[in-house]
C-alpha cells in the first residue's frame, strides 16, 4: 500500500492547494490503496478533493487547515440543461479552469451543492465541464453558477478513514451564494468509512453529510458555526454511528437524522446552542428513523427542543427508539420555549431510560416541559427518569393514547 506525503515543503508532493493534494489522493488510489499525510499547513481549495477506495486521509491535529478559495458567480446568459456539459455565464471573468461549481434557479436551489463538476476548459465564456449536468437550470428562473462544493467529497467508496483535519467552508465573499447549501464533508452512496478528529466550521450548509451511505462512523469530530446542521445523516443511511463528537452553534439541528436512518447509535456527544437561525433543536428524527439508540449525550441551551421528533404518518415514523442516560437542560428560547423532549405523532415504542431533564440553576427556564406527548403517539414506557423544575408541567401527555407508561419517572 503506497503512502505518501503533501506540503509547503520536505513532503513527497510539494503544494498547498487543492491540486497537490488531489495529485497525491490520485496516485494511491492508482497503486490499490494507502495512505496520504498532509503536513501542517492551510490548504486553499478551489474544488472539492475527491477520496476513493481504500485511503487513508490524514492531518496534523489543529494544524492542518483546509480552507474554501475564492468563490466566483454569475447569473446564466443561457440554460443549462440536463446532460450537457457545459455552462454559459453572463460573465465568466471570475471563473478559471479547476474550479468546482454548481448550478441552481429559484426552482431547483440546492440539487447539485453537494455534486459539484469541474471546469476543465473556459472557450468563448463558455464553461466545459466534466461531466454531465443532472437537472435543468433556466436563466430566467434566476438562473445561476456558482463555485462552492464540499471541500473533502467521497462518493461511491468503502474502508476510507479520515482523521485530523481542520475544514473551514466560509467562503471570501457569500455574495451569490444564496441557497446554497453543501457541507464540508459529504459522504454519499458510500460504506465502511470512519472519520475522526474533523473539525468542521462555517460552511453554508452543513458540517458533515451523510447521503445514502451504510456503516460511517463519525468519532471526536466537531462541528460549529455552519449554516444549516452540524451533522446530517440520511436518504437511507443505516448503521451509522457518532460518538464523542461536540456539536454546537449550528443554525439548524445540531444533529439531524433525515430519511431512513436505522439501527444507528449516537452516544456520548454534546450538542448545544444549535438552531440560532431556523430555531431548531438539539437532536432532530423522523421520516423511517427506526430502532437507534440515543446514549449518554449533553443536550443543551438549543433554540427549540433538546430532541425532536418530527410528526409523520404511522407508516413513516421514527419507532422502536430508544433514549437512555442523556442529560438534556435549558432548551427554548425567548421567543421560542421549548422541551427536553418533544414527541410528535405518529410514533410508537420509544423507550425513555434513566434520562435527566431539567433547568440548571441561574437560567431562565424557557425549557417548559421534560417530555411532550403529541396526538398520535403511543408505547412510550419511562424507567428511571429524572424529569424536574421545569418551566411547566414535567409531563405532558395530548397523545389520547391509552398504551403509554408514564409512571415511572
Amino acid at each position: 500500500m503506497r503512502q505518501l506525503t503533501v506540503g509547503p515543503s520536505g513532503a513527497d508532493v510539494i503544494g498547498v492547494d487543492g491540486n497537490a493534494v488531489q495529485t497525491a489522493l490520485d496516485a494511491v488510489a492508482f497503486a490499490g490503496g494507502g495512505s496520504v499525510h498532509l503536513l501542517a499547513g492551510e490548504y486553499i481549495l478551489q474544488d472539492a478533493v475527491r477520496l476513493h477506495s481504500n485511503i487513508r486521509l490524514s492531518g496534523v491535529p489543529g494544524k492542518t487547515v483546509l480552507r474554501m478559495g475564492p468563490s466566483a458567480w454569475s447569473a446564466l446568459a443561457v440554460d443549462a440543461d440536463i446532460g450537457e456539459m457545459q455552462i454559459t455565464p453572463a460573465d465568466p471573468s471570475p471563473f478559471r479552469v479547476g474550479m468546482g461549481v454548481c448550478l441552481r434557479d429559484a426552482e431547483k436551489p440546492r440539487v447539485m451543492s453537494n455534486a459539484p463538476l469541474t471546469v476543465i476548459r473556459i472557450t468563448d465564456g463558455t464553461l466545459d465541464t466534466n461531466d454531465y449536468i443532472t437537472h435543468d437550470f433556466c436563466a430566467e428562473r434566476e438562473g445561476t453558477v456558482v463555485s462552492y462544493h464540499p471541500l473533502v467529497w467521497v462518493r461511491g467508496a468503502h474502508n476510507v478513514e479520515i482523521s485530523n483535519l481542520v475544514l473551514d467552508g466560509q467562503p471570501e465573499d457569500p455574495h451569490g451564494l444564496q441557497a446554497i447549501r453543501s457541507s464540508t464533508l459529504c459522504l454519499e452512496r458510500c460504506e465502511s468509512v470512519r472519520v475522526e478528529r474533523v473539525h468542521t466550521r462555517r460552511c453554508q450548509g452543513d458540517g458533515i453529510c451523510c447521503i445514502t451511505s451504510r456503516r460511517i462512523s463519525i468519532e471526536e469530530c466537531e462541528a460549529e458555526g455552519n449554516v444549516e446542521y452540524g451533522i446530517h445523516l440520511g436518504s437511507h443511511s443505516p448503521e451509522c454511528r457518532v460518538s464523542g463528537c461536540r456539536i454546537h452553534h449550528n443554525g439548524a439541528d445540531g444533529l439531524y437524522l433525515c430519511w431512513g436512518v436505522r439501527r444507528g447509535e449516537f452516544t456520548g456527544n454534546s450538542i448545544h446552542h444549535n438552531g440560532h437561525i431556523k430555531i431548531r433543536s438539539g437532536i432532530s428524527i423522523g421520516h423511517k428513523d427506526t430502532d437507534n439508540l440515543i446514549s449518554g449525550n449533553h443536550i443543551f441551551r438549543n433554540f427549540k427542543h433538546g430532541i425532536a421528533f418530527r410528526e409523520k404518518t404511522g407508516a413513516n415514523g421514527a419507532h422502536r427508539n430508544v433514549l437512555r442516560e442523556n442529560t438534556i437542560e435549558d432548551n427554548g428560547s425567548a421567543g421560542s420555549p421549548g422541551c427536553g423532549i418533544y414527541i410528535s405523532g405518529i410514533t410508537h415504542d420509544i423507550l425513555l431510560e434513566r434520562n435527566i431533564v431539567r433547568p440548571t440553576p441561574g437560567q431562565k427556564k424557557h425549557q417548559q416541559n421534560a417530555l411532550y406527548l403529541a396526538a398520535g403517539v403511543s408505547r412510550v414506557q419511562m424507567r428511571g427518569n429524572e424529569m424536574s423544575g421545569q418551566a411547566g408541567a414535567a409531563v405532558v401527555d395530548e397523545s389520547g393514547s391509552t398504551e403509554n407508561d408514564l409512571q415511572a419517572f
